[in-house]
């Protein structure tokens, strides 16, 4: 997601809100009401997208392709391979350093903004097992080591610059980290079972917050944006407040696989394709 002003989207969840919460199991649309039948603005098996401060959208379809799209849809470049397994995460963050992630390998690529590879690493040797990568600020590398149960920081070689202690010491016992993002003065883990872990940007542990059946989450400053089976919800890292949102005018909210939010805009992720709408549609 690209960098919100805070005031912003703040703006935007109190407009949606005024429309009402969702608390069902499903998404919920402000309505559904003549949008059965709309198009979808990409057609394409997909498996999960995210978007990057340019406007950039970023595909994993079923043949773990990562493709690159303009914010109108059109495609610009495409990476494959297919050697080193799966695609677990990508990192868009940096629109010039795409971080990869082959969670079956432990591998990690990282390429430029033409989805050219600049760069692997091979973390099997230095830490036999990692569950979740993502770029840091300064141009580093978050992993997460589940065999270690250590947060650590690494440089584009796999060395190890920074670490944390045993996490069970902070009460993160039998925790499944499958996702990690940093974003101004703020690391979080996401455990998509049980909640979020957040650290500060140089590894000290804070505090957590429980979520359950979490599908994706989204990170901008202070802000965290996650997709449960209830829909799409909010938490401030700051003030520590959760707020659940309504999503506008996306049909067929059972078959969604996550919304996005990025720009004013709202886009639904569907395994067959994208759909956008406006927060004021």
């Amino acid at each position: 997601m690209n960098r919100l002003l805070k005031m912003g989207i703040w703006s935007v969840i109190a407009v949606i809100t005024s429309l009402g919460c969702s608390t069902t199991h499903a998404f919920q649309s402000k309505s559904d009401s003549g949008a059965a039948d709309r198009k979808l603005d990409l057609l394409l098996d997909i498996r999960m997208v995210e978007m990057d401060n340019l406007d950039n959208i970023f595909v994993v379809d079923a043949k773990n392709r990562l493709i690159k799209f303009d914010k109108n849809f059109n495609e610009k470049y495409r990476f494959a391979n297919n050697k080193n397994g799966l695609i677990k995460s990508i990192d868009v963050s940096n629109p010039l350093k795409i971080v990869v992630f082959y969670d079956d390998f432990n591998h990690i690529k990282i390429l430029d903004n033409t989805l050219s590879l600049i760069n692997e690493l091979d973390m099997q040797l230095p830490l036999m097992d990692i569950s979740a990568c993502a770029m840091s600020n300064d141009g580093q590398l978050w992993v997460y080591d589940p065999i270690q149960f250590k947060l650590l920081k690494i440089d584009d070689h796999g060395r190890v610059l920074s670490e944390t202690s045993n996490v069970a010491d902070y009460g993160m016992k039998n925790v499944k980290i499958g996702g990690i993002m940093e974003r101004d003065n703020y690391v979080v883990l996401c455990d998509y079972s049980s909640g979020f872990y957040v650290f500060d940007n140089l590894g000290q542990y804070l505090f957590r917050f429980e979520a359950g059946r979490i599908r994706h989450f989204q990170l901008d400053g202070d802000l965290i944006l996650y997709n449960t089976d209830a829909g799409l919800e909010t938490f401030s890292l700051k003030h520590q407040e959760r707020q659940s949102i309504t999503i506008p005018e996306l049909p067929q909210s059972e078959a969604l696989i996550y919304v996005l939010y990025h720009s004013g805009a709202f886009f639904g992720i569907y395994r067959e394709g994208i759909i956008k709408a406006n927060s004021d549609e």
